[in-house]
C-alpha cells in the first residue's frame, strides 16, 4: 500500500507542492502570525517534543505496571534508528527541496541529484521527510501498545506530512516515503524487543514487559 502511494504521489509532486504553497500564501495574507503558529503546532508531533509527549503518554498509561520504562526505551530506540535511516537515505538520494525554478509562475523542480549533492547540505536532503519519519515512528509505537489510539496516531502523522507539503518544505512523495520508513523501522524495533531482543545495557534480559493493552 505504501509503495503504491509513493508511486502515485511522484507524478503529482510539483503540482501539489505549488497548490499547497499557494494555499499557504493565502492563509498568511489574512493572518500571518496565526498561520505561522498553526504550522509550528502541527509539525511538533514530528519533532523532539512529539516524542517526549508520546513517552509521557506511554508512562502514564502504563503507570504501576512495570511496563513504562521498557516502552519508553522502545520508543526512543525506534525514533533514533528511524532518524538515522532517514539521514542516510537523504544523503544518498540527494533530492533538491522544493524551490521555484521560475518564481513568477511558481514551477517547482523535483530533481534528484544523488549523493554528491546530498553531502552539500539541507537543500539537497528532501527525500524522505525527516519530520514525517519521526512522526510515523512515534505513532507506530504509540498505536502498537494502545490500539485504540491508532486513529489519533494516523491523524497526527497525516497532519505533519500535510504541513511539510503545505509549507513547501517537502514534496508529497518525500512525505509518503518518510511515513513508510518511520513505520517500518518502528515495527522492526517493537517486534524485536517484544521477543526479548535489542535490550539496552541497563535493561534486564527477557521480554519488554509490554504486552499490547486491550484499552
Amino acid at each position: 500500500m505504501g509503495l503504491l502511494l509513493l508511486v502515485v504521489a511522484i507524478p503529482f509532486d510539483g503540482a501539489l507542492t505549488t497548490w499547497g504553497r499557494g494555499l499557504r500564501d493565502e492563509v498568511r495574507a489574512h493572518s500571518d502570525a496565526g498561520g505561522y503558529a498553526v504550522e509550528q503546532a502541527t509539525q511538533s508531533f514530528g519533532r523532539v517534543e512529539g516524542t517526549v509527549a508520546v513517552a509521557l503518554l506511554l508512562m502514564l498509561l502504563a503507570w504501576g505496571t512495570g511496563r513504562s520504562g521498557p516502552r519508553v526505551a522502545t520508543l526512543v530506540l525506534a525514533v533514533v534508528l528511524a532518524g538515522a535511516a532517514s539521514a542516510v537515505v537523504k544523503v544518498g538520494v540527494g533530492r533538491m527541496r522544493p524551490g521555484p525554478v521560475k518564481r513568477d509562475v511558481g514551477v517547482y523542480e523535483t530533481r534528484i541529484a544523488g549523493p554528491v549533492r546530498g553531502f552539500e547540505g539541507s537543500s539537497y536532503r528532501s527525500f524522505p521527510s525527516g519530520h514525517t519519519t519521526q512522526a510515523a515512528a512515534n505513532a507506530t509505537v504509540m498505536a502498537f501498545y494502545h490500539p485504540l489510539l491508532l486513529p489519533a496516531a494516523i491523524g497526527l502523522t497525516v497532519l505533519v506530512g500535510a504541513e511539510r507539503v503545505y509549507t513547501a518544505k517537502h514534496f508529497p512523495s518525500d512525505v509518503v516515503a518518510g511515513a513508510m520508513l518511520g513505520t517500518g523501522v518502528a515495527l522492526v524495533v517493537v517486534r524485536r524487543r517484544e521477543r526479548g531482543g535489542w535490550r539496552l545495557p541497563w535493561e534486564a534480559r527477557g521480554g519488554a514487559g509490554s504486552e499490547r493493552d486491550a484499552d
